[in-house]
């Protein structure tokens, strides 16, 4: 009976060991894959949303200043969007980045 009982606490010892290992590894999983692909998708989406907004607002009224343009139609005619939506895409993505904590 004795001997019965030391093999179910050694089962019971390698359960739980074997629940420690599988936690630790869930948590290391979650901080260094699941979080991050989030938080680069979140950072991504918002980065274009802003550039997007920025290019709108703010590039075609400048452009209009510049060139007297009285509509914005008129204005997109000279605005090269890639290279604008591209600077301001990186630079809102790496401002997002530092944000939530990740240096890139």
């Amino acid at each position: 009976m004795k001997e019965k009982i030391k093999q179910l606490l050694s089962l019971i010892n390698l359960w739980k060991i074997i629940l420690i290992i599988v936690l630790i590894g869930a948590g290391l999983f979650y901080w260094f894959q699941w979080r991050l692909s989030q938080i680069y998708s979140f950072c991504s989406e918002e980065a274009k949303e802003k550039a997007i907004i920025y290019n709108n607002e703010y590039s075609i009224k400048g452009i209009m200043e510049e060139f007297s343009i009285d509509s914005p139609e008129g204005a997109i005619i000279y605005l090269d969007e890639p290279f604008y939506y591209m600077t301001h895409y990186d630079s809102y993505y790496k401002q997002c980045l530092r944000e939530k904590g990740i240096n890139k």
